[in-house]
């Protein structure tokens, strides 16, 4: 194991250690919050309250738009991108992991006699479009916004691209457009009471109502490139405003103050500006004091996608869930508690190592290796072409 990590790291050696420090706190928010279920009915409560504030989800779908909206706005800057090269990188990065992981639940699902045919939406990210997901692999609701992002996002801006001819104007009236579609969409479910009585099923893990999640990092790309005076204020001050945003996270829930509107209009917006505002501060970090803390923020980081695919659904629900269950378990009482929680840790650290350097990581490579030459691909003639054409 000690090797397998060693590797790890020397392959990704060229990193942002600010922008580590934000994906793996996101995913150890995550993680630790789906462990409660290990823990003891009486301690609950207390075990989740360190983390009331942050939702792993929301700084992920930030840190995510502004990192890969960096590299499409780059791409399409050169007069010369393939939108096939972009989708086959963003793929090969996301869907052997999910694959991998969907077949051993769908294993697990015939085993254990719950396999429907709706399974299978989970295929083509099709499970929680419009409405919400079944719960088998229901951590998959993230994923599934951000490949539909990813798909329809450079679409949008390419037609866009070729009426004006202007990649500023373009993307800010792409980013407008999909800040307001979510929005809309919302607006019309709670005008209708679609979901009220599950907020968080029908609002917070929809594809229709999360997609302004993503375009708010792409937001911080079109204001580092296009508007550097804020962004550089950002730099300066952006972490005060992410403290301010943790406080009203933490303490609007409990005014209990028209809670379910908070909940539905405000709550993921405000914990998205967490990281909208922490980011561009952090971009600034080039090294951190301790050389132990930067190498396990770092292996945490690179294996956060593992740790996401696999710690719920596979590792809590059907392996540890099902043994607290057992004879064995009750006999140890609180004792149990204390050692499966401690067991979740080790073997989510064991699994995600693994399956990084063994299904993530040759993938990575590989796409290196793939050019996708003619497919979508625009030139700035075929813009000129375009722009023709409409006029």
């Amino acid at each position: 194991m000690k090797n397998c990590i060693e590797y790890i790291l020397s392959k990704n050696a060229q990193r942002n250690i600010g922008l580590d420090v934000i994906r793996s706190f996101a995913i150890l928010v995550t993680v630790y919050g789906h462990g409660v279920l290990l823990v003891s009915p009486n301690y609950r409560s207390i075990h989740n309250v360190f983390i009331s504030a942050f939702d792993g989800v929301s700084l992920f779908f930030v840190l995510s738009g502004y990192l890969i909206g960096g590299i499409l706005v780059n791409e399409l800057s050169k007069n010369n991108f393939s939108i096939g090269q972009f989708w086959m990188r963003r793929w090969l990065r996301t869907l052997p992991a999910y694959f991998f992981t969907y077949l051993i639940l769908i294993l697990f699902a015939f085993g254990n006699g719950t396999f429907q045919l709706d399974y299978l939406k989970y295929l083509y990210f099709f499970q929680n479009l419009f409405g919400p997901a079944y719960f088998f692999f229901s951590e998959s609701w993230s994923l599934s916004i951000e490949e539909w992002f990813y798909i329809l996002f450079p679409l949008v801006i390419l037609v866009f691209l070729g009426y004006f001819k202007n990649i500023k104007r373009a993307l800010s009236i792409t980013i407008l457009l999909f800040f307001i579609g979510p929005i809309l969409y919302t607006f019309y479910q709670y005008q209708n009471a679609i979901g009220l009585d599950d907020w968080d099923a029908h609002y917070r893990r929809i594809v229709a109502t999360r997609l302004n999640s993503i375009a708010l990092g792409i937001l911080l790309v079109y204001l580092q490139k296009y508007v550097p005076n804020i962004w550089l204020k950002l730099e300066k001050k952006g972490m005060k405003l992410a403290v301010l945003c943790v406080i009203l996270s933490f303490i609007i829930p409990k005014i209990n103050f028209h809670t379910l509107v908070y909940n539905i209009f405000l709550r993921s917006h405000l914990e998205c500006l967490i990281a909208f505002f922490a980011i561009p501060y952090l971009t600034t970090i080039k090294e951190l004091p301790y050389p132990f803390l930067t190498k396990w923020i770092r292996i945490i980081s690179i294996i956060s996608y593992s740790m996401y695919l696999i710690n719920l659904s596979f590792l809590l629900r059907n392996v540890l869930v099902p043994f607290q269950k057992t004879a064995s378990f009750i006999a140890l009482g609180n004792l149990g508690y204390f050692l499966i929680y401690i067991t979740y840790w080790v073997l989510l650290f064991i699994f995600s190592i693994l399956m990084y350097r063994y299904i993530e990581f040759p993938f990575l490579k590989l796409r290196d290796n793939i050019k996708v030459k003619s497919l979508f691909k625009i030139t700035e003639k075929q813009l000129t072409n375009i722009n023709s054409t409409i006029n």
